[in-house]
C-alpha cells in the first residue's frame, strides 16, 4: 500500500479549515433533527453515560471516605486532589486503550445519522437512506472497525516500542501512539462516508490510508482533542468529525456514484 505523502499536508490543512465551519453547518441545517427517531440512541447513550458515571462515582465515593478523616485545614487540598483524580483517573482512562473505540461504537448511530444527512445536503440527487437495515449494517461495521483499530494499535505499540528501545528513544513512544490513535479514529469516521458508496472494509482502509491519510489524520486529531472535553466532548466531537469528514471527502474523493436503494429498504425505519 503506497501512501500519497504529497497530498498529506494539503488534505490535513483543508480538513482543519472545514472543521472551523462545521459548527455553523450543523446549526444551519439542524442536523440533530431526526436523531431521536432511532430507538437505539437512548439506550446507547445511557450505557455510555453509565460507564462514565460508574467510574466517577467510584472515585467520588473513595474521596468521600478519605475526606471524612481530613482536617478542615486540609479541606481545600482534598477538594483539589479529588477534582484532579476525577479527571485523570476517571475521564482520561475511560478514553485510553480501547475505550475511545468503544465510544465510537456506542455513538455510531449519531455518526451514521449526521454523515448521511450531510451527504444528502451536499448532493440533492439522493436522499439519505436512514432505514433500519442500513443502520444495523453501519453499527456492525463500526464494531468491526473498533476491534480492528484496537488490535492494530496494540500490535503497532509493541513494534514501535521495540524499534524505539533499540535506538534508546523509548520516551517517544507515547507521542507516536497518540498519532496512531488519531489516524485510526479518523479512519473510523471517514469510513462512514466510504460505506455509503458500498466500499468493503478492506477497500476502505486501503484507500483511506493510501490516498486520504491527510483527511483521516486531520479528522482524528481534532476528534481526539474534543472527546477529552468533559460532558460535551464525547457527543460534539463525533458530530463535528462526521460533518467534516463527509464534506472534505465529498470535495476531494473520486467516489461519486452510490447504488440506488430499494423501496422496501427505504420504508423501514428504526
Amino acid at each position: 500500500m503506497q501512501i500519497h505523502w504529497s497530498a498529506f499536508l494539503p488534505q490535513f490543512r483543508k480538513t482543519l479549515e472545514v472543521y472551523q465551519g462545521s459548527i455553523l453547518f450543523v446549526r444551519k441545517h439542524r442536523l440533530w433533527e431526526g436523531v431521536w427517531q432511532y430507538s437505539w440512541v437512548t439506550r446507547l447513550l445511557i450505557i455510555f453515560a453509565l460507564l462514565i458515571g460508574l467510574k466517577f462515582f467510584t472515585i467520588f465515593f473513595h474521596w468521600l471516605q478519605e475526606f471524612s478523616h481530613t482536617e478542615r485545614t486540609q479541606m481545600m487540598m482534598a477538594v483539589s486532589g479529588m477534582l484532579s483524580e476525577l479527571f485523570t483517573e476517571g475521564y482520561l482512562r475511560l478514553f485510553s486503550g480501547g475505550g475511545k473505540y468503544l465510544m465510537l461504537i456506542f455513538l455510531e448511530v449519531i455518526i451514521f445519522h449526521v454523515s448521511r444527512r450531510t451527504l444528502d445536503i451536499l448532493r440533492d440527487d439522493i436522499e439519505a437512506d436512514l432505514s433500519f437495515k442500513n443502520f444495523v449494517q453501519a453499527q456492525v461495521r463500526m464494531l468491526k472497525i473498533g476491534i480492528y483499530s484496537w488490535v492494530i494499535e496494540l500490535v503497532l505499540g509493541i513494534l514501535i516500542g521495540i524499534a524505539l528501545s533499540i535506538f534508546g528513544l523509548k520516551w517517544l513512544k507515547p507521542g507516536i501512539i497518540v498519532l496512531v490513535q488519531c489516524a485510526l479514529m479518523g479512519w473510523a469516521v471517514v469510513d462512514n462516508y466510504n460505506e455509503q458508496f458500498h466500499l468493503s472494509l478492506k477497500t476502505s482502509i486501503q484507500q483511506t490510508f493510501s490516498r486520504y491519510m491527510g483527511v483521516a489524520f486531520g479528522v482524528g486529531v481534532v476528534l481526539y482533542v474534543l472527546i477529552h472535553i468533559p460532558i460535551v466532548g464525547p457527543i460534539a466531537g463525533p458530530v463535528l468529525a462526521a460533518v467534516t469528514a463527509t464534506v472534505v471527502m465529498h470535495d476531494i474523493s473520486n467516489i461519486r456514484i452510490r447504488q440506488p436503494r430499494t423501496s422496501a429498504a427505504s420504508s423501514e425505519t428504526v
